[in-house]
């Protein structure tokens, strides 16, 4: 009995000193929106930040308006090795090939009041994409129970509407009949250490402009904050 009751204690006791028990990870990704100074100061400045404390500390600095404009932020929780994913996205479908249009008969008027099926191609195969904000990620708990590996892609996409591929006459004007959608993506897929408690900068990117273009005049800092909790 003094044995058995012995083993029980030893093993509670390992358990309870084991750093790398389970925990529940909170993962953070933010597109934070800025000018070029303020990136490369944070960047490249002589108090750049040195660990994952201090990035943290920086990140909270800079969310503070008028120093950056929030362009996206979502949260996951799951368990270490899990792999989790999030997003909050409207989903464009519009088609990606046509069948050929039947042609107009013979003697047709050149300009129809109308456009029908003799003048519009078909669609014949689709697509979707999803603009907004999306997230995958595989977190796990390193050996100290107090640092986390994350292997994470975060996208933001803009949808800047649809531009015109094919007109055709009227008699009340063009009209669009083929258009395809424009989209902007701001991605990154990489793999980071990050403390609990702590944030990384895991990547810049440059925003669009009003048109859908890429903006040389602002930056965009992509952060990733984690928390550990306990089972």
């Amino acid at each position: 009995m003094k044995a058995i009751l012995l083993s029980t204690l030893l093993a509670s006791s390992l358990l309870a000193a084991d750093p790398a028990g389970p925990k529940t990870v909170v993962i953070t990704v933010d597109y934070l929106k800025t000018d070029p100074a303020t990136a490369n100061e944070l960047i490249h400045g002589a108090q750049a930040p040195k660990n994952s404390k201090e990035w943290r500390e920086a990140l909270t600095k800079l969310q503070n308006p008028p120093k950056s404009e929030l362009l996206a932020s979502t949260t996951v929780t799951t368990k270490s090795g899990q792999r989790a994913s999030s997003e909050s996205v409207q989903e464009h479908i519009y088609p990606t090939e046509y069948s050929p249009a039947q042609g107009r008969k013979p003697h047709s008027p050149p300009v129809p009041a109308t456009t029908s099926g003799v003048d519009v191609p078909t669609p014949a195969a689709f697509e979707m994409k999803p603009a907004g904000m999306r997230l995958e990620v595989d977190p796990v708990v390193g050996p100290d129970g107090k640092s986390v590996d994350l292997n994470l892609a975060p996208e933001l996409v803009r949808y800047f509407g649809d531009e015109p591929m094919l007109k055709l006459p009227t008699e009340g004007g063009e009209r669009d009949v083929m258009t395809k959608p424009r989209f902007y993506s701001m991605k990154i897929q990489t793999a980071v250490t990050v403390g609990d408690g702590g944030s990384a900068l895991i990547g810049t990117l440059l925003p669009p402009d009003e048109d859908g273009n890429a903006d040389g005049t602002q930056r965009v800092l992509v952060f990733v904050s984690v928390k550990l909790v306990d089972a």
